[in-house]
């Protein structure tokens, strides 16, 4: 119980909720999923499918791109330097 703890401490979905004063029960509405489907994606982000990332980016306020840097890097914030890079791989398209 103590590492799923420290898990959910570091995690960007949790930050990102946190700062966003979204509850779990108001992500798990939104995304109509269950309390156990959003605790394997704090878990394990990497399983999330991207019919689930689309609208979980649009409750944080930030783009897709953005969110899937901060779940792949596992960082909480993103920072402006991350900002910058992500932007450059937009604009490449």
């Amino acid at each position: 119980m103590a590492s799923r703890k420290k898990t959910e401490k570091n995690n960007p979905l949790v930050a990102l909720a946190h700062r966003n004063k979204l509850s779990k029960q108001d992500i798990y509405k939104a995304l109509h999923i269950t309390a156990s489907t959003y605790q394997s994606y704090i878990m394990n982000p990497y399983i999330m499918p991207l019919h689930r990332l689309i609208p979980l980016s649009g409750l944080f306020g930030i783009s897709v791109e953005e969110l899937v840097y901060l779940l792949i890097r596992n960082k909480p914030i993103l920072h402006k330097e991350h900002k910058a890079y992500i932007g450059s791989l937009i604009d490449k398209d």
